[in-house]
């Protein structure tokens, strides 16, 4: 049965003001009990529901995304929490995706 594990988004407060500190953050978990690629979408979603970011790969074992606080047209998002959702396809069999999110900050 596949497994997404140990999601974690550091730091937990992004600052992408382009001083070198904290200006990304760093999104990492697992994809476990597979050894084929799978389809892995990670997304950010503004508190509205409203898809900010994404990025999909085929893929399995440990992953890490970065976001720059930036959305999908290469604009600084709002400051506020949002939230990183990671779905992978599931095995046949299964519900079709499996998920799990963490929150993120951005602020200025």
């Amino acid at each position: 049965r596949v497994v997404v594990r140990a999601l974690t988004v550091e730091p937990p407060v992004i600052t992408p003001n382009g001083d070198g500190l904290n200006d990304q953050g760093e999104i990492r978990f697992s994809i476990a009990n597979v050894n084929l690629a799978r389809q892995i979408d990670l997304r950010v979603y503004d508190l509205g529901g409203r898809i900010v970011w994404q990025e999909n790969r085929m893929s399995f074992g440990d992953q890490v995304f970065f976001w720059d606080g930036r959305d999908n047209n290469g604009n600084l998002v709002a400051p506020g929490i949002y939230l990183c959702r990671v779905e992978v396809d599931a095995d046949s069999g299964q519900a079709s995706r499996l998920a799990d999110q963490r929150s993120i900050a951005v602020a200025y």
